[in-house]
C-alpha cells in the first residue's frame, strides 16, 4: 500500500513534552520545516496547510501503529522527547484499497449512495459485506468498493480504515456515513465521541417484547469483552463501557416482534447484546442467545419463516435511520433507509 511520508528534527522549544503532544505542536508548526517524502521524491515544506489534519488522538493512534517513529524506532506516546529527536511520520494512502479482487469486480458490488458531497458519502449497506478488511476478510469490504467506485476516502483513520468514523457489523445492512476528507473525519468523530448522532435500528426478535409495546424502554449496562469467549461482547459488572439504549416494540408477530432501538451509545454489539440480555435474541444472530433457546424459538415459528431463516447468513438488524449536523456546512442532515429484501419479506411471513 501507497503512503506518504514527512521528516522532521523536534524544534527546542518542544523538548520535554511527551511524544504525543510534542508531535502535534510540531505538526501544526507552521516555522518546523517538514521534509515529505513520496514516492522517492522530497520536498521540504514548512506550510501546515500542505499536510493533513491530525490531532492528538491520531497521533496516539499512529504511535500505536508504528506509523510514526522517533530516531527509527516505535515509542510510547508518554515518552518525553529532547530537541533535534528525527521524527518520521508515516501516512497510509487508500487510493487503491482492494489488494486481490479486480477493482471492476469491486465496483460492480451494490452499496447504495443515499447521499455524498466533496465531504462524506452515507451509504446503505447491504448485508454481508465488511466495512473494512481484516485478517480474517481481506476482501470484498466496503473501503475497497468505494475506492473501486472511483469515491476518494479520507487518509485519516487507523490503517486499512481509511474515513471509517464508526461501523455495523458484517450480517446487520443499513445506514453507514464515511469521511471523504480527513476535516470531515475529524468533526464525526467529535459527533459521534459526543452522541449527538441520532441512530435507530429495527430489529426481528424473539418472542412478545411486551415490555416496550406501549412505552419506550431503556436499557443501560457496562459492556466489555466476554471474559470466556474474546470474539464476543457481553454485559460485565467491571471494566467495560457505559452502553445505553432505547427499545419501544414496535408490532407483535408470531412468536416474534419488531422492535426499534435507539442508540444513546455505540458500543460493540450493543444493540445484539442488550436485547440478548432481555430474552429477545434476534432472529438469525450466530453468535449471541443460547442455541437451545433459538432452536425452541425456531419451532414456534411458521414453516415458511423457518425456510426463510435457514437462508439468511445472519441477524437480521438494520440500521434504518441517521441524522446529524454536517461537520463542515452544518446542515442538519436525516437519512433514512428501509430494510433490504430479506428483512422485509421475513416481516411478512411473521404477520399473523
Amino acid at each position: 500500500m501507497a503512503s506518504h511520508m514527512w521528516k522532521t528534527n523536534l524544534p527546542s522549544h518542544l523538548s520535554g513534552l511527551r511524544a504525543d503532544k510534542a508531535i502535534l505542536e510540531a505538526w501544526k508548526d507552521t516555522s518546523t520545516a517538514w521534509v515529505q517524502i513520496t514516492e522517492a521524491v522530497s520536498n521540504t515544506s514548512s506550510d501546515s496547510k500542505e499536510r493533513p489534519i491530525l490531532t492528538r488522538s491520531r497521533v496516539q493512534e499512529l504511535l500505536d501503529n508504528q506509523c510514526i517513529l522517533v530516531n527509527k524506532k516505535s515509542i510510547a506516546a508518554s515518552l518525553k522527547l529532547a530537541a533535534l529527536d528525527e521524527i518520521t511520520v508515516e501516512l497510509p494512502s487508500f487510493e487503491n484499497v482492494t489488494p486481490d479482487l479486480n477493482s471492476a469486480a469491486l465496483a460492480q458490488m451494490s452499496v447504495p449512495v443515499v447521499f455524498e458531497d466533496e465531504h462524506l458519502v452515507v451509504i446503505n449497506k447491504p448485508q454481508g459485506i465488511v466495512v473494512h478488511p481484516s485478517p480474517s476478510q481481506p476482501n470484498g469490504a466496503l473501503t475497497q468498493i468505494l475506492a473501486a467506485k472511483g469515491i476518494s476516502l479520507a487518509q485519516a483513520g487507523a490503517p486499512h480504515r481509511p474515513g471509517i468514523v464508526h461501523r455495523i457489523d458484517q450480517q446487520t445492512s443499513g445506514l453507514l456515513v464515511v469521511a471523504k476528507t480527513d476535516e470531515a473525519y475529524y468533526g464525526l468523530q467529535s459527533l459521534f465521541a459526543s452522541h449527538t448522532i441520532e441512530r435507530e435500528y429495527l430489529a426481528l426478535v424473539y418472542g412478545h417484547f411486551e415490555k416496550a409495546l406501549h412505552r419506550s424502554m431503556t436499557v443501560t449496562t457496562l459492556i466489555g469483552r466476554n471474559p470466556n469467549l474474546r470474539t464476543k461482547m457481553a454485559i460485565v459488572k467491571t471494566g467495560g463501557r457505559e452502553a445505553i439504549t432505547n427499545f419501544r416494540t414496535l408490532e407483535i408477530l408470531s412468536h416474534t416482534s419488531l422492535v426499534l432501538a435507539t442508540l444513546e451509545t455505540g458500543r460493540t454489539h450493543q444493540v445484539r447484546v442488550h436485547l440478548t440480555s432481555l430474552g429477545h435474541s434476534i432472529l438469525a444472530d450466530p453468535v449471541y442467545g443460547e442455541p437451545s433457546d433459538r432452536d425452541t424459538k425456531l419451532k414456534k415459528l411458521p414453516t415458511s419463516a423457518r425456510k426463510l431463516l435457514a437462508q439468511i447468513p445472519g441477524q437480521l438488524l438494520h440500521a434504518r435511520k441517521l441524522a446529524f449536523q454536517h461537520p463542515i456546512t452544518k446542515e442538519q442532515l436525516c437519512f433514512e433507509a428501509e430494510p433490504w429484501e430479506n428483512f422485509k419479506l421475513m416481516l411478512n411471513l411473521l404477520k399473523p
